[in-house]
């Protein structure tokens, strides 16, 4: 049972040095696609209602979640096509 327990900890460790980096990515790519679109919704402001500039605010905030979703897979399915037969092989899995 410790050899099972100590696995999963390596494992687990493991998959979160693998994956800091491409959350990263994908948190910087989502704020900055949400930037982008609050940048391009602030200068014509002034002459929306309410109404408008919210439902852009939620727009914006929700391309900025599909920026990060989609970075976020790019990066997944980048690292998986990486992944060669020494990874599996290098003692990591023994």
């Amino acid at each position: 049972m410790a050899k099972k327990s100590s696995f999963m900890k390596r494992a687990l460790k493991q998959v979160q040095r693998e994956m800091k980096p491409i959350v990263a990515a994908a948190v910087r790519a989502g704020v900055e696609r949400t930037s982008s679109e609050l940048r391009a919704i602030g200068g014509n402001a002034e002459n929306q209602t309410s109404a408008v500039t919210l439902g852009k605010f939620s727009e914006a905030l929700k391309a900025g979640v599909f920026a990060a979703g989609q970075e976020l897979m790019d990066g997944g399915l980048r690292r998986l096509q990486t992944v060669d037969s020494a990874d599996i092989t290098s003692g990591f899995y023994d």
